[in-house]
């Protein structure tokens, strides 16, 4: 980096030292990084010159951030850019990191500072030898033996191998976790993978089996090795397996983040090892559902669709209702997205029949928020010649897909088009015509109508007989004359209205808490006028007035006539065919 600052380096060294040298050096630092003539990256420079000058003391200063310091992150960040740059003591450099690191608390972005001091090291080949005996001796610096042994390895790969295998038959266990993590991220190639000593370590930790955070991480550093020794495939595997046999919640979580890194290690046969083990994880550990959720999307993503997809379903089944029902945020999208997939995984979870897995089949289909989306029957996950296994489906789908008419339309529709019966058509289209289309004669009829012309023959006699039962059903019911004596009276209609009003302001309530914008965006209440005027400020300070004209937004819903009319007995008829067992 340049020592020497043109005219605008001069100003913002000016700048810097003030704010060194004032009472309140984060908050003149933040001034400076968000105001909008800053350069981020020729800040970070003339921060790194100030110091390795002399001129501030950057790792003194930054030992006294805390989060309760505004912006912290943003404060942060400039000392992660500069760090690799700066010339100090590994020591006082050390004890820094570790600080901001405890500050940032349980952050995703906490652990970055410990990378960026990798870098640091790294730098100057004399650091990972200083920095070693410094982190190994301080039990509050053990954090950073990772990065010390990995730049270390950058440098003389021989000699850190021995201090990582040292370390390994520490009796401090985090020492040992610490020194099996790093060993894991050596800079190994096809030229120089691990040695046969590094095998035998871990093959004892394997056969130890007492530690469970040790045994996760042995499993992580053994897959990482199948990239580059491909000679040693089956040894490792065997490694990778029995170590999370015997590991318990920690090596759930490694097997869950190897899936989730399948394209880094690219072994199908890894794949096979490791994805039984996914289904010993426990509900409560979210972090682990989470890597599950994300392993499952990449699995998908790269083609393994059968493993991924049965695994997600065992995993729905076995944690059941204890599962958050907002869980694996990543796989369902991808499923959606593509409609073969989601026919087949649609149809594969209501054939099944088991709550669970109808509850995410009816997840997918939109969970009742109307997303409709048109569903096909594949008909590799049933056999269509089995009527009672049609109509079992057939019912599932009603049960559980009511609320999303035009999915389940389609899935009937499909049904009767795949089906290879007459005595099976004619069957699915009652269920078709009750309870779908007498409670929703709008929208799923449209549906219907739309796709009338690409059935078969015999599908279309179907639907003709369907709407002449259709229009005889309304017309029967428009005949007889209105009793006043079966109308709810006003009062009542009123306080229904108010019941239904405050369930909707309720529901709106805890849905916007969940909202990632909602807390930045200011609101407002009008009371009246067909605009809103606001002022914006331009970078030089002067106002411009800006008027945003009002629109009038809907959405329009169809609701089912038999909640009005019967509502027990659509519940009950819905719960029948949800509780339905499947004749094996």
């Amino acid at each position: 980096m340049t020592t020497e600052p043109d005219e605008l380096n001069e100003t913002l060294e000016e700048r810097l030292l003030d704010a060194y040298s004032s009472e309140d050096f984060f908050g003149a630092l933040r001034a400076i990084y968000i105001s909008p003539e800053c350069e981020r990256a020729e800040l970070s420079e003339t921060l790194v010159n100030l110091h390795n000058n002399g001129r501030i003391d950057l790792v003194s200063a930054f030992a006294l951030l805390t989060k309760t310091d505004s912006e912290f992150f943003l404060i942060r960040n400039l000392f992660d850019n500069a760090l690799p740059h700066l010339s100090s003591d590994v020591l006082p450099v050390a004890a820094c990191v570790v600080h901001l690191v405890r500050e940032a608390g349980q952050d995703l972005a906490a652990g970055s500072t410990i990378n960026k001091y990798g870098d640091f090291l790294a730098a100057d080949p004399s650091r990972p030898e200083e920095s070693l005996p410094i982190v190994e001796a301080d039990a509050d610096l053990h954090s950073l033996l990772p990065p010390t042994l990995i730049a270390g390895a950058t440098v003389d790969i021989d000699t850190y191998i021995q201090e990582a295998l040292r370390l390994i038959r520490s009796e401090d266990s985090l020492i040992r976790v610490q020194a099996v993590f790093a060993l894991g991220r050596f800079p190994w190639s096809k030229d120089k993978t691990p040695t046969e000593e590094v095998y035998r370590a871990l093959e004892e930790i394997r056969d130890a089996g007492q530690d469970d955070r040790l045994l996760a991480e042995t499993a992580i550093a053994a897959a990482s090795f199948l990239r580059f020794d491909l000679a040693q495939e089956d040894r490792l595997l065997d490694l990778v397996n029995g170590a999370i046999n015997q590991g318990a919640e920690h090596a759930v979580s490694a097997a869950a983040r190897m899936i989730a890194s399948t394209d880094t290690y690219s072994c199908d046969r890894l794949i096979g090892t490791v994805l039984p083990y996914l289904k010993r994880v426990q509900p409560e550990h979210t972090g682990t559902v989470s890597q599950i959720d994300y392993g499952m999307y990449e699995l998908i993503k790269s083609g393994h669709i059968d493993p991924a997809i049965d695994t997600l379903g065992e995993i729905i089944e076995l944690l059941g209702s204890d599962l958050d029902s907002e869980a694996f945020q990543c796989t369902f999208p991808e499923i959606q997205a593509t409609s073969v997939l989601l026919s087949k995984v649609m149809t594969r979870w209501l054939f099944k029949g088991t709550g669970a897995l109808c509850l995410a089949a009816e997840r997918l289909a939109g969970s009742g928020r109307r997303e409709n989306l048109p569903v096909e029957v594949d008909p590799a996950e049933l056999d269509l010649s089995n009527e009672a296994s049609v109509l079992y489906l057939a019912r599932k789908i009603v049960g559980y897909l009511f609320n999303n008419p035009i999915s389940a339309t389609s899935m009937l529709l499909s049904t009767m088009q795949q089906a290879q019966s007459s005595s099976t058509r004619k069957q699915v289209a009652a269920i078709l015509f009750d309870p779908i289309l007498i409670n929703y004669p709008g929208e799923a009829k449209r549906f219907i109508d739309t796709n009338r012309d690409s059935c078969k023959q015999e599908v279309a006699e179907e639907l003709a007989a369907i709407d002449s039962e259709l229009e005889k059903y309304f017309k029967t019911i428009r005949s007889i004359e209105d009793l006043p004596e079966l109308a709810p009276p006003d009062t009542h209609r009123e306080a229904y209205m108010r019941h239904s009003i405050r369930e909707m302001s309720e529901s709106m309530k805890k849905a916007e808490q969940k909202s990632a914008l909602l807390p930045f965006i200011k609101r407002k209440t009008i009371l009246y006028g067909s605009s809103s005027i606001a002022y914006v400020q331009d970078p030089s300070g002067d106002s411009h007035r800006t008027e945003v004209a009002m629109k009038s937004h809907s959405i329009e819903f169809e609701l089912p006539r038999m909640l009005m009319l019967d509502p027990i007995g659509l519940e009950y008829l819905l719960i029948t065919y949800r509780l339905e067992s499947r004749l094996q």
